[in-house]
């Protein structure tokens, strides 16, 4: 599994895959049954859990103070980085800043970090909610 933001609609899924394999009654069942098919459902979903935790984990690890290669291998996070800087259509697709110097000269790149006033403590609590979104959505959700 590739570094990846949390999806918990994955996990709800393979809960569901699980179950209609397993072909687990719903109803009426003792509570000694009930048991064991949780015990079945808990060994084959934590490991399932576990990898989806340490996927987001490691997304959240690689991009850690480092908006410019977020840009480079996940572009479709370009615009959120830019509302988050107040700096919007002002980056590049390789991270940098264009500082409104057209495209066409052939000035040198600037990263991001070097260019405007970068809150790495914003940033990297953004990159948090973003690897665990799903998590804190279920939060808002029950407020």
């Amino acid at each position: 599994m590739k570094n990846e933001p949390l999806d918990w609609m994955e996990i709800e899924q393979k809960i569901g895959e699980i179950m209609a394999k397993e072909k687990f009654p719903y109803c009426n069942v003792s509570v000694k049954a009930r048991q064991e098919i949780m015990y079945v459902l808990l060994k084959k979903l934590v490991p399932f859990i576990k990898q989806h935790i340490k996927s987001a984990c490691e997304f959240y690890s690689r991009y850690k103070d480092n908006p410019e290669l977020l840009i480079k291998e996940h572009i479709e996070f370009k615009t959120a980085i830019e509302k988050l800087f107040n700096i919007e259509g002002k980056l590049r697709n390789d991270g940098t800043i264009t500082r409104d110097i057209p495209e066409e000269f052939d000035y040198p790149k600037i990263p991001l970090s070097k260019s405007i006033y970068y809150d790495y403590k914003k940033y990297n609590k953004w990159l948090f909610k973003l690897a665990f979104k799903s998590v804190f959505e279920e939060e808002e959700n029950e407020e």
